[in-house]
């Protein structure tokens, strides 16, 4: 069920917020940003670096422009993104199914390089569907998002919102209703988006759009995860290729096990997810040559 924060939780918050700009400022007063940027744009080597403040200078971004940007890189979806990974990850080490197929697609996907590359790693149905899921099974961002009606009012199935009224989403409602996602919407299965495109495929043959229908708004329902239109995350095509990289980077070359899985680990909200104590023990596999 949706709420707002009342003022007590306001207030629980506050010191952990103030904590989080005393270390924004910290960051800033060093101007650390300042110093990598003018060392690298007064060298020969600002482009061919490899890493993203070269992409910058490449597309003939100015200095000051790449020190605007990489304050948002560094701040921008770092928790989200970690929360992403840490709750699709113990999903997937935590059903034996389910990593079973994944490192069979992983074993007969033909890798080649150290590290998968972002457009191979979008071929493979099996992973591209175990991230959908764990986007849609823990969302990394559950709050209302709350949007204005404009001056002119809107009109949504047929209800009448007049100006100035505040709408809001639970993206964790929204990815487990059950009337979109089936009756197994609490469980992480990742078949189900196997299931509806294999649908979507076989009724197009027949001349039905039904099915391609449902799984685009499934798919859009897990979109507006990274929000959407001119509200949409900036970062989220770096988001995606970290995803597609990470979990079949790891999984093809560790085992994991849960220290605690009693309690795997501590989870709080407050309008985004932050876990710690999330402690796992890492194995290198025997089978594998990377």
């Amino acid at each position: 069920m949706a709420a707002g924060y009342s003022g007590r939780e306001v207030n629980a918050l506050e010191p952990r917020v103030d904590k989080n700009i005393q270390e924004l400022i910290r960051l800033l007063d060093t101007k650390i940003v300042d110093q990598i940027v003018e060392e690298r744009y007064s060298s020969n080597n600002k482009i061919h670096s490899g890493d993203i403040l070269s992409s910058f200078a490449a597309y003939s971004m100015t200095g000051k422009e790449a020190k605007s940007e990489i304050m948002v890189q560094i701040m921008a979806g770092s928790n989200t993104i970690a929360t992403a990974i840490r709750a699709t990850l113990l999903h997937i080490i935590t059903n034996p199914v389910v990593l079973r197929k994944l490192r069979s697609e992983i074993a007969t996907a033909g890798l080649t390089a150290d590290i998968i590359s972002n457009t191979q790693a979008r071929t493979l149905p099996y992973l591209q569907a175990v991230i959908k899921e764990g986007l849609r099974i823990h969302p990394p961002v559950s709050s209302l998002s709350v949007k204005e009606v404009p001056k002119t009012g809107d009109t949504f199935k047929g209800m009448y919102f007049p100006p100035g009224t505040k709408l809001g989403i639970s993206m964790w409602a929204l990815t487990r209703n059950r009337d979109l996602f089936g009756e197994d919407a609490d469980e992480f299965r990742p078949e189900r988006w196997i299931e509806a495109k294999n649908a979507a495929d076989e009724e197009e043959k027949k001349g039905d759009s039904e099915a391609r229908a449902k799984l685009k708004e499934m798919e859009f329902s897990v979109d507006l995860i990274f929000g959407h239109g001119k509200w949409g995350c900036l970062g989220k095509n770096i988001a995606l290729m970290e995803l597609n990289k990470v979990f079949l980077e790891l999984l093809r070359r560790y085992d994991f096990v849960v220290l605690n899985p009693m309690k795997p680990w501590d989870s709080k909200h407050s309008g985004v997810f932050s876990q710690k104590d999330f402690w796992l023990k890492a194995y290198k596999r025997e089978d594998v040559s990377v």
